[in-house]
């Protein structure tokens, strides 16, 4: 037979030019027409996406991890630079308390160690502490008082605190959980209605529990602590206030801030107790002695700090996700508010009136955040006074009113002066006129 003849088309098993006879053209494996043109837009190449990528690590991710070491190198001069509080004016008195108890009580699934004082038959009178304290160190100074005006004191240590349970995950410390503690606790003792009075994040679980639960407060005092969605307002506008806030962010991180808290004997707990009060009068050794016995015991650390990480990663988003006409606290409220606070500017306290009908604001310019520490009998006279009066707010602003309290030397002028400010916040509303304090 006579032999075939090769093709000529580039197409064929070998053309002209002596290609191997199994090797096919780069059409001829893509199936493609030898005509096809590539397209004139190209993907990316890998090396630009790569590149994308670090300019977005070096413009988002290296400046966090960078905030990041600065607050880690912070915390570690905190703890390394601590010194030890001086000896304030109530460090060698017997703070008296009167007859009182510690009782577990069953709430909500969990239990909490609770502090009761006072008359069986009197009215209850419910005090909320803050962070980093317990009941008994937030409230010593004012509880006796409180008994000899014949109040059934209930005072818990919250949620992750002291020896109160202290459940596991982030979840468990959401301010719907916290308020549903102290609704159990009411129920426990037979209570159908509380005077209330928070401090710090105390007052953050009582305006939840006004808000949500309005027929069990009577009245409601506030110390230092501003209106959730005052907060809210305050961390999207204003600058200063989120600058002031960044430890609320640094305790998202996980880990970490347990163990820079709890390193040589939590000396920056102590640190920041010392320096963030009037020096020699706010904390006495005493105090902060009660306050390491406390956080010594398992999770009573990390049970605090879980608060705050909830605000952040699920109530932030629920509190944006509401109408903000369902967290109107609608029972009198009266803020007490030092104006020296290390992180809460002023504006809060006159921002929080916003969100309060029947609202009221005492300021006074030398206290500092612990306030109830600071002036303990001024602001032991301005609750009794608040509570037993059958007044609710002015409508108007008016002008302040002296008060004096000579608690020790170096804090007599911190109380020489304090500014009232008056508002209900529904101007069609009509209102008594009277003072509430």
């Amino acid at each position: 037979m006579p032999p075939k003849k090769k093709g000529r088309g580039g197409g064929g098993a070998g053309g002209e030019g002596g290609g191997s006879p199994n090797k096919q053209s780069p059409s001829a494996k893509s199936g493609s027409s030898p005509t096809q043109k590539k397209s004139p837009n190209p993907t990316p190449s890998k090396s630009q996406s790569s590149g994308f990528l670090g300019i977005l690590v070096k413009s988002i991710v290296y400046p966090i991890i960078a905030l990041i070491f600065f607050f880690a190198i912070f915390i570690f001069y905190l703890i390394t630079s601590v010194s030890t509080p001086k000896e304030s004016a109530w460090s060698n008195q017997t703070i008296d308390l009167g007859e009182y108890q510690f009782v577990r009580i069953k709430t909500n699934g969990i239990e909490l160690n609770v502090l009761e004082a006072g008359p069986k038959d009197g009215k209850f009178l419910l005090l909320l502490h803050g962070f980093p304290e317990t009941a008994l160190l937030s409230w010593h100074r004012q509880i006796r008082s409180f008994v000899d005006a014949g109040y059934h004191v209930i005072a818990p240590d919250q949620r992750g605190y002291n020896t109160s349970a202290k459940p596991e995950g982030i979840a468990s410390y959401s301010i719907v959980h916290l308020v549903d503690d102290i609704v159990g606790l009411l129920d426990a003792f037979n209570a159908k209605t509380a005077y209330v009075a928070g401090h710090d994040w105390g007052g953050v679980v009582a305006y939840g529990l006004a808000v949500n639960h309005p027929s069990r407060v009577e009245k409601l005092i506030i110390l230092n602590v501003p209106h959730p969605d005052a907060m809210l307002k305050a961390l999207y506008t204003k600058p200063t206030q989120l600058l002031k806030s960044w430890y609320i962010f640094w305790f998202q991180i996980p880990y970490l801030p347990e163990y820079l808290l709890s390193r040589n004997n939590f000396a920056a707990g102590q640190h920041t107790l010392a320096t963030s009060g009037i020096p020699g009068h706010t904390f006495s050794t005493e105090d902060i002695k009660t306050l390491i016995l406390a956080w010594q015991h398992e999770g009573a650390i990390t049970g605090p700090i879980n608060w705050y990480r909830a605000a952040i990663q699920i109530d932030t988003f629920r509190l944006r996700s509401e109408e903000k006409e369902h967290r109107r606290v609608r029972v009198p409220t009266l803020i007490l508010w030092g104006e020296k606070d290390v992180a809460l500017e002023k504006h809060l306290a006159e921002t929080s009136l916003e969100f309060i009908d029947h609202g009221s604001a005492i300021f006074f310019p030398n206290a500092t955040h612990w306030i109830q520490h600071d002036l303990p009998d001024l602001i032991t006279e301005h609750i009794l006074n608040f509570f037993s009066s059958s007044s609710s707010s002015s409508s108007s602003s008016e002008s302040s009113s002296s008060d004096s309290e000579s608690a020790s030397e170096s804090a007599s002028s911190d109380s020489s002066q304090t500014n009232a400010k008056k508002s209900n916040n529904k101007p069609k509303k009509k209102s008594s006129g009277k003072k509430s304090n």
